[in-house]
C-alpha cells in the first residue's frame, strides 16, 4: 500500500499562492503539492503518532460531555419555572432526584402526591443513593412554592432526564473505552507521569495524550505550544507594533483542555499557582495570567515527557523559567 502523511492545509495553501499564476484546477493542486513534498520531505518528522482511533473516541466523549453540560443548563432552567426552591435543599442531579422529578415534574405535581408516593421516589430499590432530605420537607417545600403549572414544560423536563440519564451511560461506556485504549498502547506510564502534577486527573490526562500523540514528533517546546494554538502573533511594520494575541492556528481541542488543566494547577498546585498570582501582580487580567500559566504547564509536561521523569517542583528544569513576552 501507500504511506500516507497529514499536511498542514494552510502551509499547503501558502506554498501554492506562492506562484503568480492565478489558475487553479485539480491537476495543478496536485502537482503543487507533490512539489512541495519534494521540497520538504527529508525535514518531515518521523510519526509514529498514537492511533487515530484514541482521538476519534476522546473527541466522542467530550461531545457527549458537552451534551451533558447543554441537557443540565436545560433542566435548570426547566426547574425554575417548575420547581425553583427545590435546587435549594438537594442535588437535583442525585440519580433518587432524577428519578423524583421524572414521576413528579414540579411542585404542582409533589404537591397533589402523598408523602407515601414522595418517599417511594426517593428510595430506589435498585441504584442510587437516597437524597437527605425526607420526603415530608420537600412536599412541604412544593406546598409553598412560587412556581407555575406547566403542563408542557413538565413533558419536557422528563424528556430532558432521560436525554441525561442516556447521555450519562455513554459518557461511561466512552470514559472506560479510553481506559482500555490507553492500557493496550501502553500509556499508564505516561499517565502516571501527568498526574504526578497535583491538579490535573485521570479524564484530562487521557485526553491531553490522544490530542497529541507521541510527543517525540514535538522536538522543542515552541512547537507543542503552537500545535495547541496558543502561541503568540506579532505584528510590527516600522514604528508600530500591534498588540500580540494567540494565533488559535492549533488544534481547538488541544487548547480546550490545556486550558482546564491550566486552571486546574492554578486551583490545586502551589508551584503554578505561585506563578499565576505573580503574573497577576504583574497586571495580566485573569484570561492572560491562565495562559501564562498554559505556556509554563505545556513546557513542563514537554520536559516531562520526553524525559520520562515524575514532576518535582524545586527541580524544574531552567527553560521553565522563561518568560512569556507577548502576555
Amino acid at each position: 500500500g501507500f504511506s500516507c502523511l497529514v499536511l498542514n492545509p494552510l502551509l499547503v495553501n501558502k506554498f501554492f499562492t506562492a506562484s503568480l499564476r492565478k489558475t487553479k484546477t485539480d491537476k495543478i493542486d496536485a502537482k503543487a503539492i507533490a512539489i512541495m513534498l519534494y521540497h520538504i520531505y527529508e525535514q518531515l518528522p518521523d510519526k509514529s503518532s498514537l492511533p487515530k482511533d484514541f482521538r476519534d473516541i476522546a473527541r466522542e466523549r467530550e461531545k457527549i460531555a458537552q451534551q451533558i453540560a447543554t441537557v443540565k443548563n436545560d433542566i435548570e432552567k426547566l426547574l425554575t419555572v417548575l420547581f425553583p426552591e427545590l435546587e435549594r435543599i438537594v442535588n437535583i442531579y442525585n440519580s433518587s432526584t432524577l428519578k423524583l422529578l421524572s414521576k413528579f415534574p414540579s411542585a404542582h405535581a409533589l404537591k397533589n402526591a402523598s408523602v407515601e408516593q414522595i418517599e417511594e421516589a426517593l428510595c430506589p430499590k435498585t441504584a442510587g443513593r437516597p437524597v437527605k432530605v425526607s420526603a415530608q420537607k420537600i412536599k412541604s417545600l412544593a406546598e409553598k412554592s412560587i412556581a407555575r403549572h406547566w403542563p408542557v414544560k413538565e413533558m419536557i423536563l422528563v424528556q430532558k432526564i432521560k436525554e441525561l440519564l442516556f447521555f450519562e451511560e455513554q459518557l461511561e461506556f466512552f470514559t472506560n473505552m479510553l481506559r482500555e485504549f490507553c492500557k493496550e498502547a501502553s500509556l499508564c506510564q505516561d499517565i502516571e507521569i501527568l498526574k504526578s502534577i497535583k491538579g490535573i486527573g485521570d479524564i484530562t490526562t487521557m485526553h491531553f495524550l490522544a490530542e497529541v500523540g507521541n510527543i517525540e514528533q514535538f522536538d522543542s517546546t515552541k512547537k507543542l505550544i503552537a500545535y495547541c494554538g496558543i502561541d503568540p502573533t506579532v505584528y510590527e511594520s516600522g514604528r508600530f507594533k500591534g498588540k500580540s494575541k494567540i494565533s488559535k492556528r492549533g488544534n481547538r481541542h488541544l487548547r480546550r483542555i490545556v486550558w482546564l488543566m491550566s486552571v486546574g494547577v492554578v486551583m490545586h498546585n502551589e508551584y503554578f499557582r505561585k506563578y499565576y498570582n505573580r503574573r497577576r501582580a504583574e497586571g495580566l487580567v485573569y484570561r492572560k495570567a491562565i495562559l501564562a500559566v498554559a505556556h509554563k504547564l505545556l513546557r513542563t509536561i514537554w520536559s516531562m515527557l520526553t524525559k520520562k521523569e515524575l514532576f518535582y517542583s524545586n527541580h524544574a528544569p531552567h527553560h521553565l523559567y522563561e518568560k512569556d513576552n507577548f502576555l
